[in-house]
């Protein structure tokens, strides 16, 4: 479990959507920086056809509510400061790279980790099948 900006604990497991964007990501790692205006274009593209993303991030709450004033985001902000990069090893980021994205899908399971910042494609080439029809 890991708290909110609120300081509400959420377990990543009650994130149900039909494939969950979990972000790790730090306010000092430029490419997180970058990379963060298309994760908030693609949840609020792809909300209504099931995604959900998360970011996690590494450092303490009042960084991340800092750097939050000047950059919001509209998708949920987990704080990660402790237990955060463990999770990010046992996923697969053993060297601690950042940014570094895990999909889900809708039981949970990994579909691909992605290591350094991303494309949009490069998300939706993975993802993309995954998501409900459009309406």
């Amino acid at each position: 479990m890991f708290p909110d900006m609120s300081g509400r604990p959420v377990r990543l497991s009650d994130e149900h959507s039909e494939v969950l964007l979990l972000n790790f990501w730090a306010s000092w790692c430029e490419p997180c920086r970058e990379e963060m205006p298309m994760l908030d274009e693609l949840q609020a593209e792809f909300g209504p056809r099931g995604l959900k993303v998360v970011g996690l991030a590494l450092e303490d709450r009042a960084a991340v509510a800092a750097f939050l004033r000047r950059l919001p985001v509209g998708y949920r902000i987990l704080v990660g400061e402790r237990g955060g990069d463990a999770l990010a090893a046992r996923l697969g980021d053993a060297g601690g790279g950042l940014p570094f994205t895990v999909a889900f899908d809708i039981r949970g399971q990994v579909l691909a980790t992605f290591l350094g910042s991303q494309t949009r494609d490069g998300f939706l080439a993975v993802i993309g099948p995954r998501l409900l029809s459009p309406r």
